[in-house]
């Protein structure tokens, strides 16, 4: 039996979903922003790999967008589910 569950368990792979997002320029940046509030300003080069699902999984940027729920590993629905209750409790602040 082993002791501690291996690290390739916990990483994704190049199966990450996009989840909803704007983005427009900003200087020679560009600005990206989704429902949820959150925001990062990203090179051209980072916003057409991330458009283009190029992303290296095991950076920091892509840990970043994860954070900033702009992607979805492959980590299961709880993802989805905890998104879901943030967007509903914004959506209720502001009614």
């Amino acid at each position: 039996m082993e002791k501690f569950i291996s690290l390739e368990n916990f990483q994704d792979n190049n199966d990450y979903k996009l989840m909803p997002f704007r983005f427009s320029n900003f200087k020679s940046d560009y600005l990206i922003s989704n429902d949820f509030g959150e925001w990062m300003v990203i090179s051209r080069k980072n916003l057409e790999d991330l458009i283009n699902k190029k992303l290296d999984t095991t950076s920091i940027f892509y840990r970043e967008l994860k954070l900033n729920n702009f992607i979805l590993g492959n980590s299961g629905s709880f993802g989805l589910e905890n998104l879901a209750s943030k967007l509903k409790t914004k959506k209720r602040i502001y009614s």
